[in-house]
């Protein structure tokens, strides 16, 4: 187990202690380089502190733990015999839509339907759209957009055209289908060595 700490004189006795300067992504990208040739089998990617169930509330907890999911899926999924994808576990909780970036969702995260109805894992994304488990209506992320317009130096109009050719232009990929982005809120999955 590796404790990672981005709060200076704050931190415990026994972690490794990072500059603060990219959140979380900052400690996975750097645990990542510093151990590549010596990456555990299995890794579980998570911020600090006990996660709760569905959409918290900024700075209260590790939240966005997906209603249905709790953090032993992440520990022993390689071992889950259904498992589709041995290699990695994601349990998509939002998505954005990157030209007007408005996010929506998913209904497990914010209804509270599947808080004692737990069946099975979560499938990493919702299923087709009659499901009890959606996504949820796309809403205007105005946080998100000033946020980004500060740190890209683009207007608040145009920063999902900025994000946009920042995909083509150092990304590099095609862009994901509609150009809607689906991720894990509260960064949080779970890796194989040999998908990393």
């Amino acid at each position: 187990r590796t404790v990672y700490c981005e709060g200076g004189a704050a931190c415990a006795p026994n972690t490794f202690r990072l500059e603060n300067v990219g959140r979380e992504g900052h400690a996975y990208l750097s645990h990542i380089v510093d151990n590549y040739d010596q990456l555990a089998k299995w890794t579980v990617f998570s911020p600090a502190g006990e996660p709760t169930a569905g959409h918290g509330e900024r700075h209260q907890g590790s939240d966005s733990m997906l209603i249905g999911a709790t953090f032993d899926d992440y520990l022993v999924h390689p071992h889950d015999a259904g498992a589709l994808d041995p290699d990695a576990f994601f349990l998509m909780t939002a998505q954005l839509h990157l030209p007007t970036m408005s996010q929506a969702l998913r209904s497990r995260c914010v209804d509270g339907q599947h808080a004692s109805k737990r069946i099975s894992v979560p499938q990493m994304c919702p299923g087709d759209s009659t499901a009890s488990d959606t996504w949820g209506r796309y809403e205007d992320m105005q946080l998100l957009r000033r946020r980004l317009s500060l740190q890209c130096g683009a207007d608040d109009e145009v920063v999902g055209e900025t994000m946009l050719m920042w995909w083509d232009d150092l990304m590099q990929l095609p862009r994901p289908q509609e150009n809607i982005l689906h991720y894990a809120q509260g960064a949080r999955f779970a890796v194989s060595r040999d998908r990393i």
